[in-house]
């Protein structure tokens, strides 16, 4: 087996890592979103939920508050994960392009 095959196999090994990287990403991606419409429909039920039953369980500026800190939580971790998509996207694309331009 020569050398040029061990580097085949190599490159043909970082590129299923990278596609494993890349679903585990978008994965977590999909994730993030369904956190955070989960977050936001509990709130909104508890807001609504209180305005009906006269029982104050947030106040105006604790609902703010909880609202802020869960935006500020999932947009970090969203923003983590999309920039770590979009780079494992990009290594894909790349080594996809300098496969096919190797090939012909």
């Amino acid at each position: 087996m020569g050398k040029g095959a061990e580097v085949s196999l190599d490159k043909d090994a970082m590129n299923r890592r990278l596609e494993l990287e890349y679903e585990l990403a978008q994965t977590g991606l999909k994730g993030t979103l369904i956190a955070a419409l989960a977050v936001m429909m509990m709130v909104t039920i508890l807001v609504v939920v209180s305005s009906y039953t006269r029982v104050t369980i947030l106040s105006g500026a604790q609902v703010v508050s909880l609202f802020g800190i869960l935006l500020v939580a999932v947009v970090a971790y969203g923003a983590f994960v999309y920039k770590r998509l979009v780079t494992v996207f990009g290594k894909l694309q790349a080594g996809d392009f300098a496969k096919r331009s190797s090939d012909t």
